[in-house]
């Protein structure tokens, strides 16, 4: 069946909010579409969004040397030090796939367990509730923080045709399944992309780029990320531009309830909407060149999680997820921002061209 959509986190910097950001969305997507498997690709080397997918940082579990470390981290360094059940794993069972055509699908998610639920070692990918009774049951992992030794594995992905044919692997793989698919991909905020950061945008149809209102991290779009996306484009690995969205993140609330130039949900004082639309103009004239143009841009405006967004990653139980006496009544508020999130990750807006 056709993948229904697959949407690439990416930033030339860390810190932006591309985990916590991906952990609610993908969360909030499975919970909205259980008819539909969503597959959370963790390429990056810390592995953050797998941590809280896997339980968080808050809860523990016995190392079996009778100490016991964050939940999340403990599976983590499992899987990677075993090496499956990882976007690494995943990658080499592509670079496989092309030389030994098998079943692909089979060789990367396995089967469910009919029992007791348990981690499938032996398969690429796993489903997330059983490690985590907080996350849909119908979301899957495929774990970062990876060992990959002396770099065999990403290697092998170092020109644009080697990473043309695994993302076409990997798109075959799911397209042949009988089920539907939602892709989030996390990646590394590195100033030059990775090989797997590259291999996440070419998987996506979407990227959504979190930014704070900062000329800095505009300055880092124009002088990296767009040249980057560029050459991708003109190499060939793109063979169908993504479209870019950009994610204003942590923008304060002056009145909930009520629509903003550039929120349905909420106000901002008007030095912010301001200061928005002044970096909505710059990339309008960069990207569409024309700066009047702004409101073309693809965007959202996310205000900041405090502490339910906190404690739902140390926790690893998303906001979609908590109970009503878990959070603060700021919760519902908080849930309406993931829904929008969650619907612009379902729709096909305008692309923006390379």
């Amino acid at each position: 069946m056709p993948i229904v959509t697959s949407v690439c986190f990416a930033n030339t910097k860390g810190g932006c909010g591309k985990s916590t950001l991906l952990f609610q969305i993908a969360a909030g997507y499975a919970k909205e579409n259980p008819d539909v498997d969503v597959i959370i690709l963790d390429s990056t080397r810390v592995g953050d969004i797998s941590m809280s997918c896997l339980g968080g940082s808050e809860k523990l579990a016995d190392q079996g040397d009778g100490k016991e470390v964050a939940k999340g981290m403990w599976f983590t360094q499992q899987m990677s030090y075993q090496n499956v059940g990882t976007f690494t794993n995943l990658v080499h069972e592509a670079l496989q796939a092309q030389t030994q055509p098998t079943s692909f699908m089979q060789a990367m998610f396995g089967a469910r367990a009919a029992q007791a639920p348990q981690l499938n070692l032996n398969s690429k990918c796993f489903n997330v509730c059983y490690a985590n009774k907080f996350m849909p049951e119908n979301v899957w992992l495929a774990c970062g923080g990876t060992i990959d030794l002396e770099g065999t594995v990403q290697s092998q992905c170092a020109t644009p045709e080697a990473r043309k044919k695994i993302v076409e692997t990997l798109k075959a793989g799911f397209e042949k399944s009988d089920k539907k698919w939602a892709i989030f991909s996390d990646t590394d905020g590195d100033l030059d992309f990775t090989p797997y950061t590259k291999i996440c945008i070419g998987l996506a149809d979407k990227i959504f780029i979190p930014y704070e209102i900062s000329q800095n991290d505009i300055l880092r779009f124009s002088n990296f990320f767009w040249p980057r996306l560029n050459q991708m484009a003109a190499s060939g690995e793109l063979t169908k531009p993504p479209q870019v969205h950009f994610l204003w993140n942590k923008v304060s609330v002056t009145k909930w309830a009520e629509a903003g130039k550039f929120s349905p949900n909420f106000k901002s004082p008007k030095e912010k909407e301001s200061d928005i639309q002044s970096m909505q103009e710059i990339l309008a004239k960069m990207v569409l060149g024309d700066a009047t143009k702004y409101m073309d841009i693809p965007h959202a405006v996310i205000p900041p999680l405090e502490s339910s967004g906190i404690k739902s990653m140390r926790t690893g139980c998303p906001l979609v997820c908590m109970g009503p006496s878990t959070v603060k009544l700021d919760n519902d508020k908080l849930l309406r921002v993931v829904a929008d999130l969650v619907q612009l990750a379902s729709t096909q807006p305008k692309t923006l061209h390379f």
